[in-house]
């Protein structure tokens, strides 16, 4: 591929990237009101994988996880998601989804990547999971599907001095 091709093909992936990532911010149009047991539907047992892919579409991880989620009350959902790396270590991440103020938050929290809190915005039944810092622009989606797969796919850039976008999607089956 000449060096002019490869610079177009280069323009058109970003912009691909920039127009997926306006889609999720615009597409989640929050709602006037949060409906009480909007997380009812996560509570269970979940199995599956995790998949994330390089900027030019190459899948560069495969993590099989667990969720486990309670339902706490109304506009809380409490769990933990074990996640498996390939060389067998495993990650314990606590996660607090819940309502305060009108609003959707996510909280997750684990030993090797700390504390992250994500705002979330309803679009009918899907969740859209957005977080932003110095070294982070993440999106994504949740929704459970037939009541039997848990789905989840987005994008994030992670690092100032690297800045990529990386693709990332699972879906989990309920087990319980």
């Amino acid at each position: 591929m000449s060096n002019t091709a490869q610079i177009h093909s280069s323009r058109a992936t970003h912009s691909h990237y920039v127009l997926t990532a306006l889609f999720f911010l615009l597409a989640a149009v929050p709602s006037t009101q949060v409906p009480a047991n909007l997380f009812s539907e996560y509570a269970g047992e979940w199995e599956g994988v995790f998949h994330v892919n390089a900027p030019d579409g190459t899948q560069i991880k495969s993590l099989k996880a667990r969720h486990v989620y309670k339902i706490v009350d109304q506009y809380t959902l409490e769990g933990t998601q074990t996640i498996t790396y390939p060389d067998g270590t495993t990650e314990k991440i606590q996660a607090r989804d819940y309502v305060q103020n009108g609003k959707i938050y996510c909280r997750v929290e684990s030993d090797r990547s700390g504390v992250k809190v994500l705002e979330g915005r309803l679009d009918g039944s899907q969740i859209f999971w957005s977080r932003k810092d110095s070294e982070t622009l993440e999106t994504f989606r949740e929704r459970i599907i037939n009541g039997k797969i848990y789905a989840i796919d987005g994008y994030g850039i992670y690092g100032k001095d690297r800045p990529k976008v990386y693709t990332f999607f699972a879906e989990y089956k309920r087990v319980r």
